[in-house]
C-alpha cells in the first residue's frame, strides 16, 4: 500500500498496518498466518471490561476484513463468533449510525438464525423500528432483509404493518422486503398486506413500485387463493403504466411491470395483447432494446385457436430491422423475440397467417447457423426446429458429409461441437435418439482425424460436451442414453472409437446397476478393445473394468486374458494397471470394500478410494511401494518405501523413451499431452445424480492436466533414503523459499541442468507429510557419498510452492539454488 493513512480509508491504525503487511506478503500462507495472529489478538482486546465503543467498532472492522481475507475460515483457531455480544452491543449502543451499522452488520455476516443471541438482539431492533430516525429505522429493517430470525416475529410485525404507511421511500420499499423475508416463515404475513402491496404497484417511488412487485410474484406463489386478485391488479396496472410511459413517466416501473408478468405469465385477453403489441411498436421504433425484450418475453404462448384477433397480430414485423445488424447483441434479440412468437404467426406455415419475413431476412437467418457465437447458434436452431424439424436435418447432414479434411483439431473440435449442439436440440428429451447419433457422428470424426494422421485423437471438448450433456439431462433421457451407448459396447461387432471409449468407460461405472446389461458384458466389451486404444484410454478402461469385476461373480477367463496380454505388450505404467487388473477380480472382498468406499459410483471417486486402499495397506506393509500415477500390486522384488523410487519426469533429451515407457511404443507428442485425459474426461458424468443424494464428487482439477511419466529408477539414487539423507544434511547447505509457480514447473526446470540426475517421489508417499513432493539431486560427474541435495516442495492454492533445500555441497547448493531463485 503506497498511499499514506490519512488517504487510504482505514477505519484505524491497526486496519490499515493489517492490509498493508497482507498486501505485502509473498504467499496465501503467510498470509493466513498474519490473520490468524490478527484475529487473536482482536479478540483479546475486544475481552477488556474497559474497551471503549469506538475501539469495538474498529475491532469490529478488522475481524469482518479477516474474514474476508482468509482462504479458509477453519484456519482460524479462535471463532469469530466470540465477538457476536461485541456487535450485539455495538449495535444497541453505538454514538452515530455508522456505529450501529458495523454492529448489525457483524451479527448479520457472523451470527447463524438460530443463535441465542439472536433474542437479545430483539429489543435493539424494536427500539430502531419504533425511533423518529429514518436511518436508525432502515438499520433496523436492512438487519432483518439479511439476516431474519423467526423468533422476532411476534415482537415486530405491528411495528411493520404501520411502517407500510410511513412517508419515506426508504422505509416503504425496506419493509415490503422484510414481509417477503418473514414469509418463509409465516407465508400468512404475505395475505396480511396484499393490499398494502397492490397499492404500491403504483407509489411515487420506483424502487418501492419494484419492491412491491417482487412481494407479489411471492404472494402468488405462496398463496393461489390470491392470485385472481393479484392477477387483475396487474392487468389494471399495465394498461394505466403503459399510458403514463407515453407522456414519458414511469417508463422503467413499466419495464419492471412487463418483468413480473414474465414471471406469472400474462393473461390471454385481447385487450392485453394489443397493449403489449402496443409497447413493442414504440419500443421498436425507439430503439429501446431494454423495452422491447420485456414486452417480448411478457407476450402469452398463444395458439391460433386462442387469439380472435389473428391477422393483426404480427409484433416480428416490427424487429426485423435488427437483422441487418452485424452487432451479435442486436442479433440475439432478435432471435428471442422470435423464439417467443409462435411460428405459425409469422412463418407462413398457415394460411390464416402470411410470412412477415422476407426471402433475404429468412437467409439471413439461416446464417446465423454458422455465427461465431454460441448462443446465436443455438437460438437459431431452436427456433427453426420450431418452424420444421426436415429443415435442421437437412443442415446437420450437410454438415456432416462436408467435414472438411484438412481440419486442425482445434477447428475440427469446434466444428464437431456445433454438430452436437444440433444434436442437443434435435433430440430432445429422447437419449436413445441423442446416443445414436453421438455414435455416428463420433465415428465420424474418428475416421475424419484417422485419414489424416493415422493415429487416433481425442478431441476432448467434444466428449466433455457428451458427458456433460447426459450429465444435465432428466433421469430418463440419462437412462436411455446410458443404455444405448453400453449396448454397442457390449455388442464386440461394433466399432468404436477412443472417444467413444472414454464415454463408455465411464457410463459403465455410473448406469452399472440400472442398465438391463450383464456385467461380464460390458467387461468384454471392454477388454476386446483395449489393444487398439492410445495409453489413455486404455487406463480409463482398465480403471472402469475394475469396478465393474466388483459386480461380477465370476470373470471370464477370456477377459483375464486379454487383459494380461495387454500388460505383457505395454509398459510399466499400463502393464502395472493391467496387473492391478487381474490381482483384484481374484480378491473379490477386497475389491467390493474399495467400490462400496467409494464417495459415489463415478470412475474418479472410484479411482479415489482405490488409491486410498492401496495407501493404507502400503503403510502395514512398508516393504511395498507404489508407482506415481496409482497404486498397483508390485513384486516382491521391490525395495524399500524408504528408498526413492520414481522418476516423475523424464529429461528433454529423453523424452521419446519415457514416452515408449508408457505404451509400448512411441507416443506422438499430441498423444503424449492427452495422457490421462480419460479420466478427466469421465469425471464429467452424473454428478448432479450424486448431488441429489448427498454425495459429494471428487475434484478432478489435477488429473485434468497430463500426468508425469514413469521410467526405470537410477541405482545410486535407489540405494539412498530421502528421510535418512534429510536428516544427515541437517548441518550442511540449508536454504528455504518461494517459487512463485507450481511444483511441477520446479521438477521440470531441475530437468534443464544437464550435470544433474534428478529423483522424485510423490507428494501422497512418505516419508514427511502428506501434500510435499520429496526430490533428490546427483551430480552426473561426482556422484561421491554424500554429494547431493534433497528438496521438499509443498504446493500452494494460489499454484506457487514452499521449497526447503538441503545440499552437501556449496556448489550443488547454488546450482539449485538459482533454479529456484
Amino acid at each position: 500500500m503506497d498511499v499514506p493513512f490519512i488517504k487510504s480509508g482505514a477505519s484505524s491504525r491497526s486496519h490499515y498496518v493489517l492490509v498493508k503487511n497482507l498486501e505485502s506478503t509473498s504467499s496465501l500462507q503467510a498470509a493466513d498466518h498474519i490473520i490468524a495472529d490478527q484475529v487473536r489478538s482482536t479478540l483479546h482486546d475486544l475481552a477488556d471490561p474497559k474497551l471503549s465503543l469506538r475501539r469495538c467498532k474498529d475491532c469490529l472492522i478488522i475481524l469482518l476484513y479477516c474474514q474476508s481475507q482468509v482462504s479458509d475460515v477453519s484456519l482460524l483457531d479462535i471463532p469469530l463468533e466470540n465477538a457476536l455480544s461485541n456487535a450485539a452491543t455495538l449495535a444497541a449502543a453505538g454514538q452515530t449510525v455508522a456505529d450501529r451499522r458495523i454492529g448489525y452488520r457483524f451479527c448479520a455476516e457472523i451470527m447463524p438464525r438460530n443463535h441465542p443471541l439472536q433474542l437479545l438482539l430483539v429489543n435493539t431492533l424494536r427500539k430502531d423500528l419504533e425511533s423518529a430516525s429514518i436511518s436508525r429505522i432502515c438499520l433496523a429493517l436492512d438487519y432483518l432483509i439479511s439476516s431474519i430470525s423467526e423468533d422476532v416475529i411476534p415482537a415486530i410485525q405491528s411495528r411493520l404493518e404501520d411502517l407500510l404507511q410511513h412517508n419515506s421511500p426508504h422505509v416503504r420499499r425496506r419493509v415490503l422486503l422484510v414481509f417477503k423475508s418473514l414469509s418463509q416463515y409465516e407465508p400468512e404475513l404475505l395475505e396480511k398486506i396484499a393490499d398494502v402491496a397492490i397499492r404500491r404497484m403504483s407509489d411515487r417511488e420506483r424502487s418501492v413500485c419494484t419492491a412491491s412487485l417482487s412481494v407479489l410474484c411471492t404472494l402468488c406463489q405462496v398463496s393461489q387463493t390470491a392470485r385472481p386478485l393479484i392477477c387483475r391488479s396487474l392487468d389494471e396496472q399495465l394498461h394505466s403504466t403503459w399510458a403514463a410511459s407515453q407522456h414519458g413517466k414511469k417508463k422503467g416501473c413499466l419495464v419492471n411491470l412487463l418483468n413480473t408478468f414474465q414471471v406469472l405469465g400474462t393473461t390471454k385477453s385481447e385487450k392485453n395483447v394489443q397493449v403489449i403489441t402496443g409497447i413493442i411498436t414504440a419500443a421498436a421504433q425507439n430503439r429501446d432494446h431494454v423495452l422491447l425484450r420485456a414486452a417480448f418475453l411478457a407476450l402469452p404462448p398463444f395458439d391460433v385457436q386462442e387469439l380472435s384477433i389473428k391477422t393483426s397480430f404480427s409484433p416480428i414485423r416490427d424487429v426485423t430491422s435488427l437483422l441487418s445488424s452485424h452487432d451479435p447483441n442486436d442479433q440475439y434479440l432478435f432471435l428471442t423475440c422470435l423464439d417467443r412468437v409462435n411460428p405459425v404467426f409469422w412463418a407462413g406455415t398457415s394460411v390464416d397467417f402470411p410470412a412477415i419475413l422476407k426471402e433475404w431476412e429468412v437467409g439471413q437467418v439461416m446464417r446465423f447457423l454458422d455465427s461465431s457465437e454460441s448462443l446465436v447458434r443455438k437460438m437459431t436452431v431452436r427456433i427453426l426446429n420450431r418452424v420444421d424439424g426436415n429443415i435442421v436435418d437437412s443442415y446437420y447432414s450437410q454438415s456432416l458429409q462436408t467435414l472438411p479434411q484438412d481440419l486442425n483439431p482445434s477447428a475440427k473440435t469446434e466444428y464437431g461441437c456445433r454438430l452436437l449442439e444440433v444434436l442437443e436440440i434435435r433430440t430432445a428429451e429422447d437419449g436413445e435418439n441423442y446416443a445414436k447419433n453421438v455414435h455416428d457422428l463420433l465415428k465420424h470424426m474418428d475416421d475424419a482425424a484417422s485419414h489424416e494422421s493415422n493415429q487416433p485423437v481425442i478431441l476432448e471438448d467434444l466428449v466433455e460436451m457428451v458427458l456433460r450433456h447426459i450429465r444435465q439431462a432428466s433421469p430418463d433421457f440419462r437412462l436411455q442414453c446410458a443404455t444405448t451407448f453400453l449396448t454397442y459396447l457390449s455388442e464386440l461387432d461394433v466399432l468404436l472409437g477412443s472417444m467413444e471409449l472414454i464415454i463408455t468407460a465411464a457410463l459403465s461405472c455410473e448406469y452399472l446397476i440400472q442398465v438391463a446389461l450383464s456385467p461380464q458384458s460390458l467387461l468384454l466389451g471392454l477388454s476386446s478393445r483395449l489393444q487398439s486404444c492410445p495409453p489413455a484410454v486404455q487406463d480409463a478402461c482398465l480403471l472402469a473394468m475394475t469396478r465393474v469385476a466388483a459386480e461380477c461373480e465370476e470373470i471370464s477367463q477370456d477377459i483375464v486374458e486379454n487383459v494380461s496380454s495387454l500388460g505383457q505388450n505395454s509398459r510399466r505404467y499400463i502393464r502395472r494397471r493391467c496387473e492391478q487388473f487381474v490381482q483384484l477380480q481374484s480378491e473379490r472382498d477386497r475389491l467390493a470394500r474399495i467400490a462400496q468406499g467409494a464417495k459415489s459410483s463415478s470412475l474418479p471417486d472410484f479411482l479415489e478410494s482405490l488409491q486410498s486402499e492401496e495407501t493404507d495397506s502400503q503403510s502395514s506393509r512398508s516393504h511395498l511401494s507404489t508407482p506415481l500415477h496409482g497404486p498397483v500390486p508390485l513384486s516382491s522384488s521391490d525395495k524399500s518405501s524408504r528408498k526413492l523410487r520414481y522418476t516423475a519426469y523424464s529429461t528433454p533429451g529423453d523424452a521419446s523413451s519415457a514416452q515408449e515407457d508408457l505404451s509400448g511404443g512411441p507416443l506422438s507428442s499430441q498423444e503424449h499431452q492427452q495422457s490421462l485425459k480419460g479420466i478427466a474426461l469421465a469425471s464429467l458424468v452424473d454428478s448432479t445424480a450424486n448431488e441429489r443424494q448427498g454425495i459429494s464428487r471428487n475434484d478432478l482439477i489435477a488429473l485434468d492436466s497430463p500426468a508425469p511419466l514413469i521410467e526405470d529408477p537410477d541405482d545410486e539414487l535407489e540405494d539412498i533414503s530421502f528421510e535418512q539423507a534429510w536428516q544427515d544434511l541437517t548441518d550442511a547447505n540449508n536454504a528455504r523459499g518461494w517459487y512463485n509457480d507450481t511444483m511441477d514447473k520446479v521438477v521440470r526446470q531441475l530437468q534443464t541442468l544437464t550435470h544433474v540426475k534428478v529423483q522424485v517421489i510423490e507428494s501422497s508417499l512418505p516419508p514427511f507429510v502428506a501434500g510435499e513432493l520429496k526430490v533428490l539431486i546427483m551430480p552426473k560427474e561426482d556422484p561421491a557419498r554424500g554429494n547431493f541435495a534433497v528438496l521438499r516442495l509443498r504446493e500452494e492454492e494460489d499454484n506457487s510452492c514452499l521449497w526447503r533445500l538441503r545440499a552437501g555441497s556449496s556448489t550443488l547448493h547454488e546450482s539449485v539454488k538459482n533454479v529456484l531463485s
